[in-house]
């Protein structure tokens, strides 16, 4: 049909051509014999059917790939030329057996050679067959009586074709090839030697000898090479069953292990390992390895060793209560194990500088330890494991000294001693080392360094001197610096440590040193007595290089005066006008920068009249209008006095203080006073004195009984005794009635002081 389409589309598109559809063919003949892999095959082309055809492409194809083209020179033959021929040979050498095409495509031209559509021939060439090669395998060598076994046969190339299976002669069975392979499975109940025959197939002959396999039966479980723990049983170490090589069968031909452990009679484990506890240690560990199949039963197998020893384990050790690598006096070393087996016993041994002193969990340094080294080992105990230990040490054992440090007062410019004191606890070591001390001042401003530091002698005291030090209090700190001690580096693979060494930490003290300002020497009256309205004198002595620069003078908290002291040391100092009665007063050298302050007490006792001069009167006294009853009030009026001077103003005979008054610019002094009630009647004096002048004036009164007429006629003014009194007159009288009622129960009071003055005089 192929060909006649062909024919008919060439009849289509060249109907010029004088030759019919079906003669467009392209022929390949091979006479040679069989095509052979690895030699050569020459094809016969024709190309027939169209005149003037020439040239043809061969092509040897497998499947409908290209195998190989040849392009032959073909030669015109044929009544018309229109049968071409040629050869076209094909190299077979490395090609595979198997079902080849050769395709020809003969090459047309027609009327000047145009082109012209090819025609073609397909022809299946069948190769010829070669000799096949053929092996056998088995999927066990051996197997337990009845199990299947599988063979296959393997034809390398073949396609297809069948393999015939025997045994003994006979055939087990034909298996077909599929992909060069033919398989078959058979139960196998005794040794047995198969074989393999190769039928033959397309390009492959049959086999020419059978190839063939044995296959064993086993009919009892073998051991293997040997087996055993893995080594000897040891505490705290698993031990495995070990099995070296492989049973038979195998574990991959149904056979399985099981394991039982045994301690003496005890079976402690099923697993296949078992890892020997404390309490197995010296006892005889016993593994039963048992082989087992369904069909052969089963095997048992055992080995018993001794359990030795584990190696233990190795923990570390540090002490709790240590600083560093020192321990303190007093303070309990507490041992801290790490990483030890937490079944171990732990004991501990406790050694000073090389001695053993004790065997408990903790120890307490004492006195007799200060300066020594101590050294605990742990050793742990473990049932059924190797003894371990650990050492930890501290290089010395330390504490505070007591540092004590002396105080003293010195005088400005005097030379301080510091005594200092270091001291352990009773029992003790003497320190050794230095102290430096340093000053600081109370009132602020830098430490004063006493300088380089001070050896303690060898019964642990030091003296330190200090001078030019400024007047105040200051503290005093001893720093004592211990001179070194001991290994400071951490060791524990030290064998042991011994010696004795400072035991004392750093320290320090405080005392103090009071540098005082040396205290003037003065001499001064402790009472002083001075009259009524005159100033007091005050003679001050100051002796010695420390002199105070000036004095004061104090009533309480109020100045009443002060004043150079005098160069030569003799001063004089006069106390102001003070108030009739008794005064404490405060006399004050204040302090220098040379000099303390000094501080005196003076009673100064006002009492009496003031003493006058001359023996007649040289001031003036008069009254605006004088009193006539005792209880009665007037002003009085004195004048001639020296401007600011104090005037005391008494009533004679029997002397009565009246009160004083000080005289203004113009020198005169007025004082509104009340004369006594309890003065008797009749004629009085009244005396104003003057306190710093002496200069005195008189003025008489009369007293008559309280609403008994005067006798006589009452002169209010002597002739010689008028003064220039603002508010004199008729308003004089009014103001003292007035004046009278104002003062009430205060002009009591001072007629009862002037009642004690009096009596004072």
């Amino acid at each position: 049909m192929a060909w006649a389409a062909a024919a008919t589309l060439l009849a289509v598109i060249l109907p010029a051509v004088p030759a019919t559809a079906s003669e467009l063919v392209g022929t390949a003949t091979f006479s040679g014999g069989e095509l052979v892999v690895g030699k050569t095959a020459t094809f016969d082309i024709t190309c027939g059917g169209i005149p003037n055809s020439q040239g043809a492409t061969v092509r040897l194809m497998r499947s409908n790939s290209i195998v190989q083209t040849q392009t032959p020179m073909m030669t015109a033959g044929g009544a018309e030329n229109d049968i071409y021929t040629g050869k076209a040979t094909f190299d077979l050498t490395n090609q595979v057996p198997g079902t080849y095409y050769v395709r020809v495509e003969c090459k047309l031209q027609y009327n000047g050679y145009q082109p012209h559509p090819n025609a073609s021939g397909d022809f299946q060439i069948r190769a010829g067959a070669v000799a096949s090669t053929t092996t056998i395998t088995a999927s066990a060598d051996r197997v337990v009586s009845g199990q299947q076994v599988t063979f296959t046969a393997t034809i390398p190339g073949a396609v297809d074709g069948s393999v015939d299976f025997r045994a003994g002669g006979s055939s087990l069975g034909v298996a077909s090839l599929t992909g060069g392979r033919a398989t078959i499975a058979v139960p196998v109940t005794a040794e047995t030697t198969v074989t393999a025959v190769y039928s033959g197939g397309t390009g492959y002959l049959g086999s020419t000898s059978a190839s063939g396999v044995t296959v064993g039966v086993i009919t009892e479980i073998a051991g293997p090479e040997g087996f055993g723990m893995g080594g000897l049983p040891t505490v705290g170490k698993p031990s495995v069953a070990t099995v070296i090589g492989d049973w038979t069968p195998s574990i991959a031909e149904g056979t399985t292990e099981s394991y039982e452990w045994k301690v003496g009679p005890t079976v402690v484990s099923r697993e296949k390992s078992y890892t020997p506890v404390g309490a197995d240690y010296g006892k005889q560990l016993t593994l039963t390895v048992t082989a087992s199949h369904p069909q052969l039963g089963s095997l048992p197998m055992s080995i018993t060793l001794p359990v030795g020893a584990g190696d233990g384990v190795q923990g570390s050790l540090t002490l709790g209560g240590s600083d560093g690598h020192d321990a303190t006096l007093g303070t309990p070393l507490v041992p801290q194990p790490q990483g030890w087996s937490p079944t171990a016993t732990l004991s501990y041994v406790w050694w000073v500088n090389g001695q053993e002193v004790s065997t408990a969990s903790t120890y307490t340094p004492t006195v007799a330890d200060l300066g020594k080294t101590i050294r605990v080992r742990a050793t742990a105990t473990d049932p059924g494991q190797a003894t371990r230990s650990a050492d930890v040490y501290v290089w010395n054992v330390l504490t505070d000294p007591t540092v004590t440090v002396g105080s003293s007062t010195i005088t400005l410019g005097a030379t301080a001693t510091v005594p200092v004191t270091v001291a352990g606890p009773q029992g003790g070591p003497v320190p050794t080392g230095d102290v430096a001390v340093t000053l600081t001042p109370a009132a602020g401003g830098a430490p004063v360094s006493l300088g380089a530091a001070v050896a303690l002698d060898g019964s642990g005291k030091a003296s330190v001197r200090a001078s030019g030090l400024a007047a105040g209090r200051y503290t005093v700190t001893a720093a004592y610096l211990p001179t070194s001690y001991g290994i400071s580096a951490a060791s524990t693979s030290v064998a042991s440590v011994g010696g004795d060494a400072n035991p004392y930490r750093k320290a320090s003290g405080t005392g103090g040193v009071i540098v005082t300002k040396p205290v003037p020497a003065i001499t001064v009256p402790g009472t002083v007595q001075t009259p009524v309205a005159k100033p007091a004198t005050l003679s001050l002595t100051v002796t010695g290089d420390a002199r105070p620069s000036e004095y004061v003078l104090r009533s309480g908290d109020t100045e009443l005066t002060r004043g150079a002291v005098n160069a030569i040391g003799a001063t004089t100092i006069t106390i102001p006008v003070l108030a009739p009665g008794t005064h404490t007063l405060t006399l004050v050298l204040p302090e220098t920068a040379t000099s303390a302050q000094v501080t005196r007490t003076i009673v100064v006792t006002v009492a009496g009249e003031p003493d006058r001069t001359g023996s007649t009167p040289t001031a003036k006294l008069a009254t605006p209008k004088a009193a006539t009853v005792p209880g009665q009030a007037m002003e009085l009026v004195a004048d001639g006095f020296q401007p600011g001077e104090t005037v005391a103003f008494f009533v004679h005979s029997d002397p009565v203080f009246l009160g004083t008054a000080v005289a203004g610019s113009d020198g005169i002094a007025r004082l509104m006073a009340v004369i006594p009630a309890d003065l008797p009647v009749g004629s009085h004096t009244v005396v104003a004195t003057g306190g710093t002048s002496g200069r005195w004036a008189e003025l008489t009164i009369d007293l008559a009984v309280p609403g008994a007429t005067p006798t006589g006629p009452s002169t209010t003014v002597a002739s010689n005794q008028v003064l220039a009194t603002t508010g004199s007159g008729a308003g004089s009288g009014l103001l003292g009635a007035w004046l009278l009622l104002a003062v009430g129960a205060g002009l009591m009071i001072v007629v009862r002081r002037v009642r004690t003055v009096r009596g004072a005089a």
